[in-house]
């Protein structure tokens, strides 16, 4: 579980996130955060993964303060795996050298399984700038999963990609999901898993969590300027 209290993050005088407070896995294992541009929400991905420290509040993780493990040098113990747009993907490795690398003490065929779950086994000895852009976000997401992590948070990661891919994508995310149980946090811009009655939607506003519920309440019931123009654009589109 991840809990947020009274968190305040200032970029300068013109921005600052002010996260009240905010609880996720008790009743959703999934949650999408949505808002308007600059309204912080990489800015909450990165604090609660102890990328950025707060300037007030607290942060823990099952019961673990950030800051203690972080000081401690014991963030990795959380299984916690950030991806971002950038992806971060090692240009001097192949495909199969970037699942390797996560599981050293694994056999050479573990990571092949992995490559062939997203699609890149015949890419295994391919490096990333041999890539498409599509073939690259699997690349990513295997190497996050790999592992097996406790928490997912991913940072609008198929942004760039049609509409069809990034469903596969998410498919290929719930599926290990369902097997593994993490907790999954994205940031997304589309709709894809968002009518799941046992998914929680984050909206965010101007650095403040403006309405947190499942999507179906949020159609019914929109909290905000930023929600109520997102439910009207969307029921165009429908």
């Amino acid at each position: 579980m991840v809990k947020l209290e009274n968190i305040i993050y200032r970029y300068d005088e013109k921005f600052t996130l002010n996260i009240k407070e905010l609880s996720l896995g008790e009743a959703f294992r999934t949650s999408y955060i949505v808002g308007a541009s600059g309204s912080g929400k990489s800015t909450l991905l990165k604090i609660i993964c102890g990328l950025k420290t707060p300037h007030k509040g607290c942060v823990e993780v099952d019961g673990k303060s950030m800051s203690d493990l972080i000081s401690t040098h014991k963030l990795h113990t959380l299984k916690m795996i950030y991806m971002s747009q950038e992806l971060g993907l090692w240009s001097h490795m192949s495909c199969i050298e970037h699942i390797r690398f996560m599981l050293p003490k694994s056999k050479h065929a573990t990571a092949l399984l992995w490559l062939e779950k997203v699609q890149l086994l015949e890419k295994a000895d391919a490096k990333p700038d041999a890539l498409s852009g599509g073939q690259k976000q699997r690349l990513a997401l295997a190497r996050a999963l790999c592992i097996e992590p406790r928490f997912l948070v991913l940072d609008e990661p198929f942004a760039s990609l049609d509409i069809v891919l990034a469903d596969e994508l998410q498919q290929i995310i719930s599926k290990e999901q369902k097997i593994h149980k993490f907790q999954l946090l994205q940031v997304s811009h589309n709709t894809l898993g968002f009518y799941d009655k046992n998914v929680n939607i984050i909206v965010m506003d101007k650095g403040e969590i403006v309405q947190s519920a499942t999507f179906t309440q949020i159609i019914n019931n929109p909290v905000g300027r930023w929600s109520k123009k997102w439910i009207e654009l969307l029921s165009k589109k429908g």
